[in-house]
């Protein structure tokens, strides 16, 4: 059996290739362009650009937040959502649900659509490799949802534009799948007991290592619905993408 076989070591093979492609695109957006989307607003759209494709799809709840940043510094959670309140961006609900307002839904609907114009123009030199993986990363992506995992079932792609590129929807599908991951290692640590605080602190060793052996496991659902020579592709393809991006 090789990498390729395994859908849990094809998924650890595919996890810096995903992260680099979906971050790859907020390097690349024109940061003039994202600037002069705030026009008059209070918010600058850099503080909700997280958030873009959850409030151009419409309200959801602060404890998807809370899983969507979990990872992420935002101080206290409750100070940044009063903060985003406060300048229009968002209005909290009685049943802690987070509802973009008309400013903030717009201004998330715009990021996104730069988003999508900034992939479309950083992968046209690999419309063919974009092609070929539009329907094996979306047989993922659906596979990743129907797995049920908070941030998965969370980022449906309701959000894209009606004229989304292909580009662009393929970009979509590989942040379903990066959540998915993200999701798969969060229930390994908290498996193994920890706290997010506590694997973030966690020095490489043997308890990591089996952290991120299990993270395989879990996350390999999503590429399980994919034959050898398809992940061939995939790898290949994927591989190819231009675009420089690295976790944060």
């Amino acid at each position: 059996m090789t990498n390729l076989d395994s859908a849990a070591h094809f998924s650890s093979i595919m996890a810096p290739v995903v992260d680099r492609l979906v971050i790859s695109v907020g390097y690349a957006v024109d940061k003039e362009a994202l600037l002069a989307l705030r026009g008059g607003h209070r918010f600058h759209p850099a503080a909700i650009s997280l958030l873009a494709p959850h409030l151009a799809a419409g309200a959801f709840s602060v404890q998807q937040f809370n899983e969507l940043s979990r990872y992420q510094h935002f101080g206290s959670t409750e100070q940044y959502l009063a903060g985003m309140a406060e300048r229009g961006a968002i209005v909290i609900g009685k049943r802690g649900s987070i509802v973009p307002t008309v400013e903030g839904q717009e201004m998330a609907q715009n990021i996104v659509r730069l988003q999508g114009t900034t992939v479309e123009n950083l992968w046209k030199p690999r419309a063919h490799g974009v092609s070929a993986l539009v329907p094996l990363i979306r047989r993922c992506a659906a596979a990743a949802v129907a797995s049920e995992t908070p941030l998965a079932r969370f980022a449906d792609t309701r959000w894209l534009p009606a004229e989304a590129p292909d580009a662009m929807r393929l970009w979509a599908d590989l942040y379903v799948l990066r959540l998915h991951r993200a999701d798969s290692h969060a229930a390994a640590w908290t498996e193994a007991g920890l706290t997010v605080e506590e694997i973030k602190a966690l020095a490489p060793g043997e308890q990591r290592t089996a952290i991120e052996i299990r993270t395989n496991e879990l996350s390999g659902a999503a590429w399980d619905c994919l034959s050898t020579d398809e992940r061939l592709v995939v790898l290949a393809e994927g591989g190819a993408l231009p675009g420089n991006g690295f976790p944060l």
